[in-house]
């Protein structure tokens, strides 16, 4: 058996905010990962539940655990660039405090980046995790083998998110300044913006194993059914409104994007291929949008109706 010692240190980065319904299984699925040698680094973003008692619970336990508790609240953005910024790992991963892994997940991933030299993020498959449901996602369409422009365009067709929570390379993340933080008016972060700036420096490779557990709020599995319950207030006004300035956010990628790309290594036909696809990336996505808009407030007309005449 090889000394834990002898393999190549994984920093996790686990910003945490009033996390107590779900973080101890988050922790301990951690905890029991294959490959041993690592750091978990948590940051409690001055929490006001019982975050605190359960995670100092554990420190006691595993000495790789480093719980900091932040004096005043950093924001979920800064703090996840906190926990980067503590890290000492050759490979770095960002663990959300409601999600977990299976047991295999660091020793895969690490494997790919090991066995890649040209690879900057190792990913796996997923799935959705609801009170009673899990949706696998389907297997990743790109290869090991594929050049760093062919995964950067996959990432660009498919949007897919899940890729910030893959194993990094420490060293290429600090290098773009960590997790993306701009000036925009309302979520003033970017995890798509974050993995597009890492895949403008390498490759990604996979493995389609479901490595990685994300538990959704609704989004995924009834979005829409929850508008049908909803009591308008100024809090759901608020969201609401949030959400109506989204192609706002969505133009803001789209400027970045072509920004970040413009200044790559890539040579002037791959930068103009890349433009075309991010742009048409971004015509497609404000259809799907408006799609989402229009089934959405009539889920609410139904809901509204159904309360005013009581039925």
């Amino acid at each position: 058996m090889k000394n834990p010692e002898s393999k190549e240190l994984i920093s996790i980065g686990m910003p945490a905010y009033n996390g107590e319904k779900n973080i101890k299984q988050a922790i301990s699925s951690l905890l029991n990962q294959t490959y041993t040698h690592f750091e978990l680094i948590i940051s409690d973003d001055a929490s006001n539940d019982k975050t605190e008692t359960l995670c100092e619970n554990y420190l006691s336990k595993d000495k790789r655990i480093k719980y900091i508790r932040q004096r005043k609240n950093l924001g979920f953005a800064n703090n996840f660039n906190y926990v980067l910024n503590q890290a000492k790992g050759k490979y770095f991963v960002w663990a959300a405090q409601d999600d977990y892994w299976d047991k295999s997940f660091l020793e895969k991933l690490a494997n790919l980046l090991k066995k890649n030299k040209d690879a900057v993020l190792a990913v796996s498959r997923f799935a959705n995790v609801g009170a009673s449901t899990l949706i696998r996602h389907k297997k990743l369409a790109f290869l090991n083998s594929s050049s760093r422009l062919d995964t950067l365009l996959y990432f660009i067709k498919t949007g897919e998110l899940s890729f910030f929570y893959g194993l990094h390379r420490t060293e290429v993340l600090k290098k773009i300044g960590g997790y993306q933080i701009d000036s925009r008016p309302f979520f003033k972060s970017s995890d798509y913006l974050t993995i597009l700036r890492v895949l403008l420096r390498g490759k990604m490779v996979k493995t389609d194993d479901v490595l990685f557990f994300k538990r959704d709020t609704g989004y995924h599995f009834r979005r829409f059914e929850i508008l049908k319950n909803l009591t308008f207030d100024k809090k759901i006004l608020k969201v609401i409104l949030r959400y109506a300035c989204f192609p706002i956010f969505f133009a803001f990628n789209l400027v970045y994007s072509i920004f970040y790309t413009l200044k790559s290594e890539f040579n002037t036909i791959e930068k103009i291929k890349l433009i075309f696809y991010i742009s048409f990336a971004f015509i497609r996505r404000n259809l799907e949008y408006v799609s989402s808009i229009l089934v959405g407030f009539i889920y609410l007309i139904k809901g509204s109706g159904k309360k005013l005449f009581n039925l």
